[in-house]
């Protein structure tokens, strides 16, 4: 017989019956055998004397592993096993995981929700269901305004809106992208925590240029626009020319006129716009006298 049932039994190498098992055997030396799954195989040397009976019991030693399933809400659910801090085991919910007979701390996790612990107490060749709901994570509350305001945020890769804007996000790791046309593009990271309020401000860099304007009697005037003595950008009058930020020698011509000069300061993304009035040149006298006097002048 053997402590299992239905363990099977081997003498001198050839397989007899399952226990428990009874057999009539000539009188001398035998080697009997039992094994299982799931257990160690174990052995024993028998002597049958004549006309005696024998009986043997088998004890086998269980070497299975105990076994866990994870049922979870939400399903999806990653399973961590430890002892104490030491991960032992990890898999998913409705996996078996084996383990070794102790006691363990289970923590299941899912993302956008709050993790749960149990402790379970596994002995060998025992399968244990563990059943978990976990409770969803609130959101976090990111408010992004920017410098200038209106400018299209990006959460993401998702559009929101232009600033400021207020949104409700899942707790973890976010990318926010300003957009302005005439400013540069900004991003920024944010870690936002479950139910709490983040609020963030995206400071852009204008890179418009300036704009000069003049606004001309007579029309049609034509406008240079130079620093020292070389001409940067020209243009027509009531035209505007883009210019860099920085001080600029404006000069206004017209056929017939007298040109005007102007200094002006260029601030980047603003326009400075003026006025000027040219005036006529003023005709010249021209006296002519012939000898003899009374001739013809054409």
């Amino acid at each position: 017989d053997t402590s299992v049932q239905g363990a099977e039994i081997i003498l001198d190498g050839k397989t007899v019956g399952r226990a428990p098992v009874a057999l009539r055997l000539k009188a001398g030396n035998y080697r009997v055998s039992a094994i299982h799954e799931g257990h160690k195989a174990e052995e024993r040397l028998v002597e049958l004397e004549p006309g005696g009976e024998t009986r043997v019991t088998i004890v086998l030693t269980d070497i299975r592993p105990g076994e866990l399933v994870v049922s979870s809400v939400p399903k999806g659910t990653r399973v961590v096993v430890r002892r104490g801090s030491e991960v032992l085991a990890s898999g998913a919910d409705e996996q078996v995981i084996r383990l070794e007979p102790g006691e363990y701390d289970v923590e299941v996790l899912a993302d956008d929700h709050l993790p749960k612990h149990k402790m379970v107490s596994l002995v060998r060749g025992e399968r244990k269901r563990l059943s978990f709901v976990l409770q969803k994570l609130p959101p976090g509350r990111l408010e992004v305004k920017t410098e200038p305001e209106g400018a299209d945020v990006l959460v993401d890769g998702v559009l929101y809106g232009q600033a400021p804007v207020v949104i409700n996000l899942n707790a973890g790791i976010h990318r926010i992208s300003a957009q302005k046309e005439g400013f540069t593009v900004k991003e920024q990271e944010v870690v936002l925590e479950a139910g709490k309020e983040r609020r963030v401000t995206i400071v852009m860099t204008d890179v418009r240029p300036g704009e000069v304007v003049v606004n001309s009697k007579p029309m049609n005037t034509q406008v240079l626009v130079g620093r020292g003595q070389k001409v940067i950008a020209s243009g027509s009058g009531g035209q505007p020319i883009l210019l860099e930020p920085g001080v600029f020698d404006v000069e206004v011509l017209a056929a017939g006129y007298v040109s005007e000069k102007r200094q002006v300061y260029v601030v980047r993304g603003s326009r400075t716009e003026f006025s000027l009035v040219l005036k006529k040149i003023p005709p010249g006298r021209l006296q002519v006298k012939t000898e003899p006097e009374g001739a013809e002048v054409l």
